[in-house]
């Protein structure tokens, strides 16, 4: 049984390409406990107002290297206390609706949309076996990434790029009169470790259930021997 010690999780995503006939969604978590408590945030939806705006800030950031597609938006974000089961320990979810979704600033041709970049999350826990909150790991819609023409290794630089994304998210994260630490927990005993930064690996990832809505059509070609 999941043996958690309660803080909040923060989710957030959207739809992954509009551009696609039949559109799939992403969606990212991040575990956060509050500044002084060390528990759940005191007051989700005040943490909400004030992260949210920060959250649509960091995803259509235009001035970075390391740009959303356009064809991506962000819809919504969440903010709940999780218990010692691992469920949501209030039966109200709480809920943020951007009234217009939140594209992001690029342009630039993609690459088939199940493709991203994942951002690795460290702690200052070593990571070895029976080791527990060691680190972690999320996977944004940031399919649009430089690599030479069909390859699978971004570009010189881009890996950087994004873990100076991961560390801008973790400071959007941060709601302003609701600050709060983000963390791996671990349902192992309670295990927690405070996230102190954010590394990239510079090879395409892949993330098959964002090709759930597509349907294939398959064409065929008869052929008969002899």
């Amino acid at each position: 049984m999941p043996n958690y010690s309660p803080h909040s999780l923060v989710t957030f995503g959207g739809v992954l390409n509009l551009n696609a006939t039949e559109t799939e969604i992403w969606q990212c978590g991040v575990r956060v406990r509050a500044v002084g408590t060390g528990g759940p945030l005191a007051d989700h939806d005040a943490y909400l107002a004030s992260a949210s705006t920060a959250l649509s800030a960091w995803f259509s950031d235009a001035s970075t290297a390391a740009k959303f597609p356009a064809s991506a938006t962000l819809n919504w974000m969440k903010a709940n206390p999780i218990q010692q089961d691992g469920k949501y320990s209030d039966p109200n979810t709480h809920l943020h609706d951007f009234t217009t979704p939140v594209p992001g600033a690029s342009t630039s041709t993609t690459v088939p949309d199940i493709l991203c970049i994942c951002l690795s999350w460290q702690t200052g826990k070593a990571i070895r076996k029976g080791s527990y909150a060691t680190h972690g790991r999320i996977y944004p819609p940031n399919y649009l990434a430089a690599a030479a023409s069909g390859d699978m290794r971004l570009s010189a630089g881009v890996a950087g790029f994004w873990a100076a994304r991961g560390h801008a998210l973790l400071a959007a994260l941060n709601g302003t009169g609701h600050p709060c630490v983000p963390i791996i927990a671990s349902p192992h005993s309670h295990e927690q470790e405070p996230i102190t930064g954010c590394r990239v690996g510079d090879v395409y990832d892949s993330q098959r259930r964002r090709k759930s809505a597509l349907k294939e059509v398959y064409t065929a070609v008869a052929y008969a021997s002899g």
